[in-house]
């Protein structure tokens, strides 16, 4: 029976080809929809958010406080919602759809939640616990989302619900906030969470120009 003899160059596409699927199975599956320039722009948006609140229209009473910040986390779910959007209709990779509606399924419910106890709490003297627990229920969405995310989410998802909690500590009853807590939580979480995605999807983002 004769052998044959393959060709080295053949061996060594087969070996880069192992290699590219150790590589991909060793990041884990991150979801490419969510980009990091996207996420940055939330965290910069959180903090010039702060610094318009605080410098140029001060919050009258925690009323105008949260109606503010509500109004900032909704232009940021729309700039990440349609940033997915996007992503989904323009990439041709097989199974996307699935991931996304994975991804989308694991980060929801917490943020769920937090809308159901912002309708609770919003007109009731406890109103100024909120902006502690968005912190927390944010990090609660990030822990349920950490298989489509960079492995540093975990340590970026237990500051945000650390920050959550000793912001409940200390708050006083029926005081305002300051903006500079919703402004530095959200605005330095995000902005980190967007340096370690921008990390993980460096190869992608080179090869297809995307990010």
């Amino acid at each position: 029976m004769r052998t044959r003899h393959r060709d080295p160059a053949e061996i060594d596409h087969a070996l880069d080809r192992l290699n590219d699927i150790h590589r991909q199975l060793a990041r884990g599956s991150v979801f490419r929809g969510y980009r990091a320039k996207t996420v940055a722009l939330t965290g910069f948006l959180a903090l010039g958010a702060a610094s318009v609140q605080h410098f140029a229209c001060p919050a009258q009473g925690i009323a105008d406080y949260l109606v503010f910040w509500l109004g900032i986390a909704t232009a940021a779910f729309t700039l990440c919602a349609g940033d997915i959007l996007h992503y989904v209709l323009h990439s041709q990779r097989e199974g996307l759809r699935r991931e996304t509606r994975a991804a989308v399924a694991q980060f929801l419910p917490a943020l769920g939640a937090g809308a159901l106890m912002t309708a609770a709490l919003f007109q009731g003297s406890h109103a100024g616990l909120l902006p502690g627990l968005w912190s927390i229920n944010f990090g609660l969405a990030l822990l349920a989302s950490r298989s489509f995310l960079p492995r540093a989410t975990i340590a970026i998802a237990v500051a945000f619900m650390g920050a959550g909690a000793s912001f409940l500590q200390v708050i006083p009853e029926g005081a305002t906030p300051s903006p500079w807590f919703m402004g530095l939580v959200f605005g330095v979480g995000n902005i980190v969470l967007a340096f370690f995605l921008r990390l993980e999807n460096h190869d992608e983002e080179a090869g297809h120009g995307t990010r």
